[in-house]
């Protein structure tokens, strides 16, 4: 598995004491593995109401629709 550097993010060999195109030292090489596998969730709630309860609110996130939340509904996206 490789892993990226810490300052500039480009991609390096496996046991890389440098970066070939920073030049950055990059130390303990667990950092960038554990950077690699974080996954970023939201979560998103829709309080409870009269006024529009029988509509579902769509979620975008970067123009593309990820979801829809009903009346008084919490999802995690």
């Amino acid at each position: 598995m490789s892993i990226l550097c810490k300052h500039c993010h480009v991609e390096l060999e496996d046991g890389s004491a440098f970066c070939p195109q920073c030049g950055a030292k990059q130390g303990d090489s667990t950092i960038g593995q554990a950077n690699r596998e974080f996954v970023p969730t939201m979560e998103i709630s829709r309080e409870s109401g009269f006024v529009g309860c029988l509509l579902s609110f769509r979620v975008f996130v970067d123009g593309a629709e990820i979801g829809r939340l009903k009346n008084g509904e919490k999802k995690r996206f």
